[in-house]
């Protein structure tokens, strides 16, 4: 299995919504020194990397806005493996059965509604 993550922050220039003192200056993004990450950054520049990173962020990142903004789950409210392994699983539940509900109105089934 072949890993592709971003080695850069993603909201290095977005401004703080705290930040009340005028900015000075830009800052600028560090640079890349750590071999390891130096060779993720090279390989999500190719364009095969640049095509499956922006698949994942179009497949699976949504998932978890809706999770944690539609369905209201911000944070686990649980510790331990085993614990929180079943709060993901009920949150996944959720998310799933919200999914299908939307998919059977969408096709006009007669449970969807």
């Amino acid at each position: 299995m072949e890993l592709y993550v971003s080695v850069h922050r993603e909201d290095a220039h977005a401004p703080r919504c705290y930040e009340y003192r005028p900015l000075d200056k830009i800052k600028m993004p560090k640079r890349l020194r750590d071999p390891v990450l130096v060779a993720m950054a090279k390989k999500l520049k190719s364009p095969e990397g640049r095509a499956l990173y922006r698949r994942g962020v179009c497949t699976v990142e949504p998932v978890f806005g809706v999770i944690q903004a539609v369905l209201g789950f911000g944070q686990l409210l649980l510790r331990g493996l085993k614990k929180v392994g079943g709060e993901w699983a009920l949150m996944y539940l959720a998310y799933n059965v919200k999914r299908l509900h939307q998919l059977a109105a969408g096709l006009g089934l007669a449970w969807a509604g």
